[in-house]
């Protein structure tokens, strides 16, 4: 079932589980714009919800990692722990997309930290169509999430195409 959440957020709730959980977990998956592929990440195990948030046409960079962050604050005031967060990369690595990215992942690190339900993980899918050299800048990014000074928390994973395994990058 999904539940319409507001500008550009969809939610499709698991089944009610038989006894309740003592803290709700969610998945995140986030969809820059330009981006493909959304449909291969639903959840198969309808364990989490899973909250799709999008970034709206003409929506800037910074803007849609500020929405995302109200997003995440107000999950966590609801003793929600985000579990996972799935960011469907867009092909686009200017300055303002790249620290956008870095502006989310450090917000995770911090959602982590504030919810003490355990440690969450970041997915970077990028999509089977990019060429090498954005497939480097993906690393790169990679690279500069982990050396953020809070970044070392989060793990990080890449996956460049459906068929290919996710491949853990950093911890």
């Amino acid at each position: 079932m999904y539940d319409t959440l507001g500008r550009a957020e969809l939610v499709r709730r698991s089944p009610p589980l038989t006894e309740p959980s003592p803290s709700r977990f969610v998945q995140l998956v986030l969809v820059e714009d330009g981006t493909t592929g959304l449909e291969e990440h639903a959840p198969a195990d309808g364990g989490d919800q899973t909250l799709f948030i999008a970034q709206t046409g003409g929506e800037r960079p910074g803007a849609f990692v500020k929405r995302v962050i109200r997003r995440l604050w107000t999950l966590e005031q609801e003793q929600h722990s985000v579990v996972r967060t799935t960011l469907l990369l867009a092909p686009r690595f200017d300055a303002e997309a790249m620290a956008a990215r870095v502006s989310l992942a450090r917000a995770l690190t911090e959602n982590t930290a504030a919810t003490a339900l355990g440690t969450s993980e970041l997915l970077l899918w990028a999509g089977a169509d990019l060429h090498a050299d954005l497939q480097a800048k993906v690393l790169g990014l990679v690279d500069a999430l982990t050396r953020e000074p809070s970044g070392g928390s989060l793990p990080v994973t890449v996956q460049f195409a459906p068929s290919s395994a996710p491949q853990a990058l950093a911890t």
